[in-house]
C-alpha cells in the first residue's frame, strides 16, 4: 500500500519514478495499492493518474477510488488528494459498504482525517472538514471498518483512536530527512490477525530495513 506523494514536482513518466513504481508493482505481482496524494497533482491530474496505473500492468485496472478484496478483508482506496472526499464519493462509498459482505474492512487515503495527535503541524495544516470527518466516522462505525491508513503528514507515526476497534493510523514517510518535523524514513508491515482480533502495524527503518521496535496495535472490528 502506497499512501501517496511519491512524486514531488515531476511526472509519472520520469525515469526514476517509472523505474521505482514498476519495481514496486512487479515485486507484489501487480497488487500495488496506490492512494493519490496532493503532490501527484503538481504535475499530473487525477485522470492521468488513472490512465498511468491502469497501463502499468495490463489487466490490473487502477483508479483513484477502488475496493480490493483479499479473502475476508475488503480494502477501500479513497481519494482526498484535494483535502476533501466530496459528498459524491462518500455516498458511493456508503452504497458499496452496504453491499459488502466482507467481515473485515479498512480504508486507505492520502490526506489525514484527524489532526492534533501531537504538538506539531497537524494542529494547523492537516485534517479535513469536520462534517466530512464525522460522516466518514459514521460509515466506519456502521459498517465495521476497523481503521483508515493515511499519509500526508511526513513525520506521522500517530495512532488516533476513535474506539477500541476503530482508529486512524497516520504513517511516516518512507523518505527520511534529518529535521525535527520530517520522518526519519519508515515503512511498515501490517498484520490483520483474525484469531486475536487485532491489527498490528510493525515499523521498519527505510535506511537499514530493520525493525525499529515500534508496534502500533488496535482491536479488529468485525461486522457479522
Amino acid at each position: 500500500m502506497n499512501l501517496g506523494d511519491t512524486l514531488d514536482s515531476g511526472g509519472f513518466s520520469d525515469k526514476e519514478t517509472l523505474d521505482f513504481l514498476t519495481r514496486a508493482s512487479d515485486s507484489v505481482n501487480g497488487r500495488l495499492l496506490y492512494a493519490i496524494g496532493n503532490h501527484e497533482l503538481h504535475a499530473e491530474t487525477g485522470e492521468s493518474f488513472d490512465r498511468f496505473f491502469s497501463s502499468l500492468r495490463p489487466g490490473h485496472e487502477c483508479v483513484r477510488m477502488m475496493r480490493y478484496v483479499y479473502g475476508p478483508l475488503s480494502i477501500y482506496k479513497l481519494d482526498n488528494s484535494k483535502r476533501t472526499f466530496g459528498l459524491e464519493q462518500l455516498l458511493y462509498l456508503e452504497e458499496a459498504l452496504r453491499e459488502d459482505e466482507s467481515p473485515y474492512k479498512i480504508f486507505i487515503a492520502h490526506g489525514s482525517v484527524a489532526s492534533g495527535g501531537r504538538f506539531d503541524q497537524t494542529l494547523a495544516i492537516f485534517g479535513i472538514d469536520p462534517e466530512e470527518a464525522n460522516m466518514l466516522y459514521r460509515l466506519m462505525d456502521e459498517y465495521g471498518v476497523s481503521m483508515i491508513f493515511t499519509g500526508h503528514n511526513h513525520k506521522g507515526n500517530i495512532l488516533y483512536r476513535f474506539a477500541d476497534d476503530m482508529a486512524e493510523f497516520n504513517a511516516a514517510a518512507e523518505h527520511g530527512r534529518d529535521v525535527p518535523y520530517e520522518s526519519k524514513g519508515s515503512w511498515y508491515v501490517v498484520e490483520i490477525d483474525t484469531l486475536e482480533n487485532e491489527i498490528r502495524i510493525n515499523e521498519y527503518s527505510a535506511k537499514n530495513g530493520e525493525k525499529t521496535g515500534q508496534v502500533f496495535t488496535s482491536s479488529l472490528r468485525a461486522l457479522r
